[in-house]
């Protein structure tokens, strides 16, 4: 048997031996009804559909739209078969299905492939196809009939993944007709067909699971219709209503709008079955993370942002300290707790720190409570991978298999995106997919700790409202030594909107004293480790899926579940290791400044009501990007019935100071990366600058409407009004002019109204700030990091 990949005219041959002669001759054998049983395939869920055109020497011939780049073809006369595979390691063990062996071999040269075409492959169709012409071999002489049969072969593949399939027929004695089967009728519906006609299958995605059944070539911006699909499946209204504030629609780059993991990646010829699975300890580490090590003279830090090499000898199931409380050790947990599905979303990871994730999983977890660990790989293209690829290469891309692999491995499956799509929209895939009553979301670059789901499960399991988090430890970027983190740390966020872990009050760590494994409420989580009960996940309209690649889903997620009837806690006996970055190891279409704003601005205008102008004072220039209709996220908001923001401060989060109606800056002086600090002195102490901390306390300060420069009941005054002379905190006086402040050369600059001259921190490291003769000097620049005026 002859196996040729054909695209556009350019083909490459592999030819490999038919090792079962018998199945080559019933395929020659088919003879007349091949021509007619083309016409059984028609339209992919992923293309337009498939043109069945006749052409001479060949009696059946597919020829697919080059979304596909797909051609399969039989010549009966020389018994060869012709079909673009999908490439596979070479001198792998070939699989033997229905006594036909077929050997995909990998095709090199990709560059002399047409360079208009964006083709993408499906592993699915194309193994589909593999297994057509092998079931062609038991055709009969009724092509629809056999057409039946190869849909049924389809179907066993994807039915349990969301797609529909419905039979149409026609013949000179009736009009066309259509029927909608399931897999099981489909047995029961060939003697109800009617004999001869034309026969045409359709196979379609499932309106109620996949959403949207469209794909472009170009991967462009978003249709106002996937806008529309995208704000639906978030759980919201339909309306469609013009974008808020006058926003402008918001062009998306190569990301997608409400996209979904388009096909599970097989490891075994059924699926979601276990056949073909290996335990975690027998999976061949070694040869998977070895594909792809760093070569001599690479940057360690290249491909991932942290020290790859330094990952990858480590053991793959290695040991790491217990770092929970002593308490923690000793705690019996409920013996009825719910399984979870364990969603990990990854984009050219480190195999390393993948699979390590995944070994951490199993080996820590009781293996009741782990049902599945769904791997979502939002459509890697590790170029750097020595591996060979699932599909062939396009224009030097190619689809990897660093998550494929790991399918092997007992209780893993694999999705993988068609495109770029993100954090959010590849967890809510995966959520979609998952089939436990409980979500364990991690990022692809932990490491769980002992007993670390069980606490997580308890909480939810008596109170499904309950969004829980681990103590997330620090895993080192450079050597991965894995370090406890302090267990007196509450997630929270300044105006800017960027989270900050906020130390416990003394009075709160006073009051954990007689419990200090208790759960610990926080305003906000971290966004990349928690577990979320399924139903309550989907109430809550899951994530929001107009954000974009990465940021501000945490914010979001966090103030929706408090003002919506939930509650945040991180679960001090439930510690998991995170190798914390310095940088994102890819890039973000737009820069990753804008995605962050766009993302960060959608969560503000739906959730923070009229506070939302903090952030704007904060970030100025966050008003100048777009963010999108944000119309049905309004819609959801009001139809759960949550709370306003003013409640959130009030009783989540009080610890965040709310500028006053009084201010006209507020929060950091800052001064490049020092702030202006108390140092801890109280009234007529001396002021300073220290590193800034971004913690509020001793450098958080206001400027007020009349000039006053506060830190609580205290303010900077001029006692001396000649140069050189220290400043002082003294209580504030209304009409002290000693202490009368205003912001000059575009509020850069501190001028003392009263001597006319302005904040310098020059003599700072001799006793103080002063105030000097106002000149251009970097000590004299000072900015808020708040600006309330318009």
């Amino acid at each position: 048997m002859v196996v040729v990949g054909s695209c556009c005219g350019t083909i490459k041959s592999i030819t490999t031996a038919a090792k079962d002669k018998q199945a080559a001759d019933q395929l020659s054998g088919c003879n007349n009804d091949l021509m007619d049983t083309a016409s059984v395939l028609l339209k992919s869920p992923y293309a337009d559909g498939y043109d069945i055109q006749p052409q001479a020497n060949f009696d059946f011939l597919v020829n697919v739209t080059p979304l596909n780049g797909v051609e399969v073809s039989i010549n009966r006369n020389k018994t060869e078969a012709s079909v673009l595979l999908p490439s596979s390691a070479a001198g792998q063990d070939s699989r033997n299905n229905n006594a036909a062996e077929l050997v995909p071999s990998v095709l090199q040269d990709a560059e002399e492939l047409d360079e208009k075409l964006e083709i993408k492959i499906n592993e699915h169709l194309i193994l589909g196809f593999m297994r057509l012409v092998i079931a062609l071999t038991g055709c009969t002489k009724d092509p629809v009939i056999t057409g039946v049969k190869l849909l049924r072969l389809l179907s066993l593949r994807l039915v349990p993944l969301g797609f529909a399939f419905s039979d149409e027929w026609s013949s000179s004695y009736s009009s066309s007709r259509g029927k909608s089967h399931s897999a099981d009728e489909k047995a029961h519906t060939i003697d109800a067909l009617p004999p001869g006609g034309t026969t045409r299958l359709l196979i379609r995605p499932r309106l109620d699971e996949l959403t949207d059944q469209k794909m472009s070539v170009d991967s462009g911006s978003d249709t106002e219709e996937e806008v529309d699909s995208a704000e639906r499946d978030a759980g919201t209204s339909s309306s469609r209503s013009p974008d808020v504030d006058g926003n402008k629609k918001v062009e998306s780059g190569q990301f997608g709008v409400n996209r979904r993991c388009t096909m599970e990646v097989a490891q075994s010829d059924d699926l979601p079955s276990a056949k073909g699975k290996v335990r975690w300890q027998d999976f061949n580490q070694n040869l998977y993370v070895g594909a792809t090590l760093v070569r001599p003279g690479q940057d360690p830090y290249a491909r991932n942002k942290f020290n790859q090499v330094e990952s990858d000898k480590l053991q793959m199931d290695r040991a790491v300290p217990d770092t929970r409380h002593d308490h923690c050790r000793s705690k019996q947990w409920r013996s009825d707790l719910p399984a979870s599905s364990v969603v990990i979303t990854f984009h050219n990871e480190a195999r390393s720190a993948l699979l390590r994730t995944v070994i951490s999983v199993l080996k820590k977890s009781p293996p009741h409570l782990v049902k599945e660990i769904i791997l979502v790989d939002d459509y890697s293209d590790n170029r750097e991978s020595s591996a060979p690829s699932l599909t062939i290469l396009f224009k030097s891309e190619r689809r990897t298999e660093d998550g494929a692999l790991l399918g092997k491995i007992e209780k893993v499956r694999v999705l993988r995106n068609d495109r770029r799509e993100g954090l959010m929209r590849s967890r809510v895939c995966g959520a979609d997919a998952a089939t436990a009553p409980v979500l364990t979301f991690l990022d692809s670059h932990c490491e769980c700790n002992d007993h670390w789901l069980e606490p997580l499960l308890e909480r939810v399991a008596e109170d499904k409202t309950r969004v829980v988090s681990p103590i997330i430890d620090v895993i080192n970027m450079d050597n991965f030594q894995y370090v406890g983190a302090s267990a007196d740390l509450k997630g929270g966020f300044d105006w800017n909107l960027v989270f900050k872990w906020d130390y416990m009050t003394l009075e709160q760590r006073r009051a954990r004293q007689g419990n200090p494994i208790a759960p610990i409420k926080t305003p906000m989580i971290a966004g990349g480790l928690f577990v979320m009960d399924k139903e309550y996940f989907e109430r809550l309209g899951k994530y929001d899926m107009m954000m974009d690649v990465w940021g501000g889903e945490n914010l979001e997620i966090s103030f929706r579940v408090w003002q919506c009837g939930g509650s945040l806690e991180i679960i001090p006996c439930s510690r998991v290791g995170h190798v914390f970055r310095k940088q994102h190891p890819y890039t973000f279409p737009g820069g990753s400044g804008t995605v962050f704003a766009r993302n960060t601005r959608r969560a503000a205008e739906v959730w923070m009501d009229e506070y939302k102008n903090f952030y704007y004072a904060a970030v100025p220039s966050a008003r100048n990007v777009p963010y999108g209709n944000i119309q049905s996220r309004l819609e959801m908001k009001k139809r759960l019935g949550c709370k306003p923001f003013k409640w959130y401060l009030e009783n989540v989060y009080p610890e965040l100071r709310v500028p006053d109606h009084q201010d006209i800056a507020f929060g950091a002086l800052q001064q490049g990366g020092n702030c202006l600090d108390t140092l801890g002195h109280f009234a007529d102490g001396v002021v300073g600058v220290y590193e800034c901390h971004n913690a509020g306390g001793n450098q958080e300060w206001a400027l007020t409407k009349d000039k006053s420069v506060k830190h609580m009941d205290l303010c900077l005054t001029v006692v001396d009004r000649t140069a050189g002379t220290l400043i002082k905190l003294q209580g504030c006086r209304e009409n002290d002019s000693r202490q009368k402040w205003e912001q000059i050369e575009s509020n850069s600059k501190l001028r003392h109204v009263g001597s006319n001259l302005c904040l310098d921190s020059r003599s700072a490291r001799m006793g103080g700030l002063t105030v000097e003769v106002c000149g251009p000097n970097l000590s004299q620049q000072w900015k808020f990091t708040l600006n309330l005026q318009s």
